[in-house]
């Protein structure tokens, strides 16, 4: 009977967070978004291109896109080079995981803002991640992984959004038309929700949720000077993040196959990265822009809110 009671109280939980969320709080688009410079990390695929071509086509903004591969990217955007030109789209090829390469990068943005005759990042979209590192060949549990993996994951889905924010703020903040500058943090609802056989890429998440949050009340101490911050938290999307190597033959990679069997509804039911793309889009040029977003369809929100607060599995 108890648990039973505890499961309704879960789901009404779930369902008003879901409609205080989701339902009421639309984005405003109230923030001319024209000629605004954003910088999105992780151009080359997956939700950067979204976010990359949505701002070009639908908000007219200006983009500079970083990603370990230069060459990658203007293959990638090849079309849209050729329809707005380095007027509008400018590519820096950054690995965020080496301080030395963000550094360089930032001084590069400075002058393209030169170049562009602007002074101002208007938004920062911490988006590059990865689900292991380049060098992973076979996945296994957290305590089988060797150093340099914890490095890696943590590096690109963690520390270099760290090191890109410190570096950007510069030349993000003083806006002298009224409107706050945005930064844009995306983690994961395996940020929210521990996602087991993952090894390190749901505790960066959990990670990166945390670094949003206190990031976003320093700037909101700042009152009108901060800049706006969003979490956003997409649930399963078809991304290259799904792409995953396979489980090795270890005591924790045994079960893991016998997990994934089990999850394969969820992974053939993921979102497009579109969806994202438009939603992180919306939450730049929105004054109303959310603290949290978990992005899915609207009944995985709530299994997600519903298991959150049960601490149920996955």
């Amino acid at each position: 009977m108890c648990t039973l009671t505890c499961i309704a109280i879960s789901l009404i939980i779930a369902a008003t967070i879901y409609y205080l969320r989701f339902v009421r709080t639309k984005p405003k688009l109230d923030i001319p978004s024209r000629d605004r410079v954003v910088v999105v990390s992780g151009a080359a695929g997956g939700f950067g291109t979204a976010i990359c071509r949505d701002l070009l086509s639908r908000f007219n903004a200006r983009v500079i896109g970083l990603d370990i591969s230069k060459e990658v990217m203007e293959k990638v955007y090849s079309e849209e080079l050729k329809q707005y030109g380095s007027e509008r789209l400018s590519f820096i090829e950054c690995n965020i995981c080496k301080l030395e390469e963000c550094e360089k990068a930032s001084e590069r943005i400075a002058q393209i803002l030169k170049e562009w005759k602007t002074d101002r990042v208007f938004a920062l979209v911490n988006n590059a991640g990865v689900s292991n590192s380049p060098k992973c060949t076979e996945r296994m549990g957290i305590v089988e992984y060797p150093e340099d993996e914890l490095l890696d994951v943590f590096g690109s889905n963690l520390f270099g959004h760290v090191r890109m924010t410190r570096l950007l703020y510069p030349l993000m903040k003083d806006g002298q038309d009224g409107h706050n500058g945005a930064i844009i943090n995306v983690a994961s609802v395996a940020g929210l929700l521990a996602l087991g056989f993952f090894g390190f890429y749901t505790s960066s998440k959990f990670a990166m949720v945390g670094f949003t949050d206190s990031l976003r009340r320093e700037m909101k101490s700042l009152g009108k000077k901060g800049l706006r911050v969003t979490c956003i938290e997409p649930g399963f999307s078809k991304t290259a993040i799904l792409n995953l190597k396979p489980q090795a033959d270890t005591e924790f990679g045994r079960i893991g196959v016998i997990r994934e069997k089990k999850s394969a509804a969820i992974l053939r039911n993921a979102q497009p990265p579109k969806v994202i793309g438009d939603a992180i889009c919306e939450q730049i040029f929105s004054s109303n822009n959310l603290p949290h977003l978990i992005i899915d369809y609207w009944y995985m929100r709530l299994v997600y809110l519903f298991l959150y607060y049960t601490g149920l599995d996955l």
